[in-house]
């Protein structure tokens, strides 16, 4: 069995790729719930030095504001330049999944990797996210797909990998 994917590896294809490492997290390990405790730890404490005071409820709930969305926003920023600093970024990817492994092309790009570099995976409706035991990640969008089908590629990696399914 033999499934191609081709995609440009461009900032929409890295956001998505960012956003589905994350959403398959633990809730309290995905960065944006994070801040958003960082952001309430930081209200508390204003309104806790300050007192309940319109002023500083306000100055707290400014305090959470700029805490928790310039921390996530920061963070996506770093994400998206690290593959923005990568040689392939900006142009078009193939990869195809065969039963001994990936074949990884583009630009500056030509790998073959073994399942075993692959312990486990995630499926999503749109695509499959494959996880190394060192922490890295390949995002497999559907719409990707030129030759076989994403029930092909599903059921390629459920058998080469432990595939877990997230809504």
């Amino acid at each position: 069995m033999q499934v191609t994917y081709r995609f440009r590896f461009d900032s929409a294809y890295a956001k998505n790729a960012i956003a589905r490492r994350y959403q398959q997290a633990p809730i309290f390990v995905r960065f944006h719930i994070v801040f958003y405790i960082a952001g309430f730890v930081a209200f508390a404490i204003v309104v806790g030095v300050f007192g309940r005071s319109q002023d500083s409820v306000a100055f707290g709930l400014a305090t959470f504001l700029i805490v928790t969305f310039s921390s996530v926003s920061g963070v996506k920023g770093v994400l998206l330049g690290r593959h923005r600093r990568l040689a392939s970024f900006g142009s078009e990817l193939t990869v195809v999944l065969l039963d001994t492994g990936l074949i990884m092309t583009g630009r500056h790009v030509e790998s073959k990797v073994e399942w075993s570099y692959y312990p486990s995976s995630v499926r999503f409706r749109d695509g499959i996210l494959l996880k190394s035991a060192d922490g890295k990640l390949s995002w497999l969008p559907d719409s990707g797909i030129e030759v076989g089908t994403s029930t092909e590629a599903t059921d390629l990696v459920a058998f080469k990998t432990k595939l877990r399914r997230v809504a």
